[in-house]
Protein backbone atom coordinates (compact mmCIF):
# COMPACT_ATOMS: atom_id res chain seq x y z
CA UNK A 1 0.00 0.00 0.00
CA UNK A 2 3.17 2.47 0.42
CA UNK A 3 3.14 5.54 2.28
CA UNK A 4 0.54 7.76 2.20
CA UNK A 5 2.62 10.66 2.89
CA UNK A 6 5.02 9.95 0.45
CA UNK A 7 3.02 9.59 -3.09
CA UNK A 8 0.62 12.93 -2.36
CA UNK A 9 1.10 16.74 -2.09
CA UNK A 10 2.29 18.17 1.12
CA UNK A 11 -0.26 20.53 1.63
CA UNK A 12 -3.05 17.55 1.33
CA UNK A 13 -0.97 15.12 3.44
CA UNK A 14 -1.42 17.89 5.82
CA UNK A 15 -5.03 18.33 5.61
CA UNK A 16 -5.23 14.72 5.69
CA UNK A 17 -3.64 15.08 9.15
CA UNK A 18 -5.92 17.68 9.93
CA UNK A 19 -9.04 16.12 9.17
CA UNK A 20 -8.17 12.84 11.28
CA UNK A 21 -7.07 15.02 14.15
CA UNK A 22 -10.15 17.04 14.00
CA UNK A 23 -12.06 14.08 13.72
CA UNK A 24 -10.47 12.34 17.22
CA UNK A 25 -11.04 15.98 18.86
CA UNK A 26 -14.95 16.35 18.00
CA UNK A 27 -15.61 12.35 19.01
CA UNK A 28 -13.75 12.15 22.22
CA UNK A 29 -15.75 16.11 23.15
CA UNK A 30 -19.12 14.61 21.97
CA UNK A 31 -18.37 12.19 24.42
CA UNK A 32 -16.83 13.84 27.31
CA UNK A 33 -20.15 16.74 27.01
CA UNK A 34 -23.08 14.63 26.69
CA UNK A 35 -25.16 17.00 28.16
CA UNK A 36 -26.87 19.96 26.78
CA UNK A 37 -25.65 22.88 28.88
CA UNK A 38 -22.40 22.19 27.42
CA UNK A 39 -23.30 22.86 24.05
CA UNK A 40 -21.82 26.39 23.49
CA UNK A 41 -18.13 24.25 24.55
CA UNK A 42 -19.10 21.70 21.52
CA UNK A 43 -19.80 23.66 19.06
CA UNK A 44 -16.23 25.88 19.61
CA UNK A 45 -14.52 22.44 19.65
CA UNK A 46 -16.66 21.81 16.14
CA UNK A 47 -15.46 25.14 14.86
CA UNK A 48 -11.58 24.24 15.90
CA UNK A 49 -12.27 21.22 14.35
CA UNK A 50 -12.84 22.70 11.04
CA UNK A 51 -9.90 24.83 11.03
CA UNK A 52 -7.82 22.42 11.45
CA UNK A 53 -7.36 20.79 7.91
CA UNK A 54 -6.67 24.14 5.89
CA UNK A 55 -4.32 25.03 8.87
CA UNK A 56 -2.23 21.65 8.60
CA UNK A 57 -1.98 22.26 4.62
CA UNK A 58 -0.70 25.38 5.20
CA UNK A 59 1.49 24.73 8.17
CA UNK A 60 2.79 21.10 6.30
CA UNK A 61 3.53 23.24 3.16
CA UNK A 62 5.38 26.44 4.81
CA UNK A 63 7.76 23.56 6.68
CA UNK A 64 7.89 20.63 3.72
CA UNK A 65 6.85 22.09 0.64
Amino acid sequence: MGNLFAITHVATGGAIAGVSLGLVMVVFEYTMLRRLAERKQFMGTIKFALFLPPGFALLAWMFWG
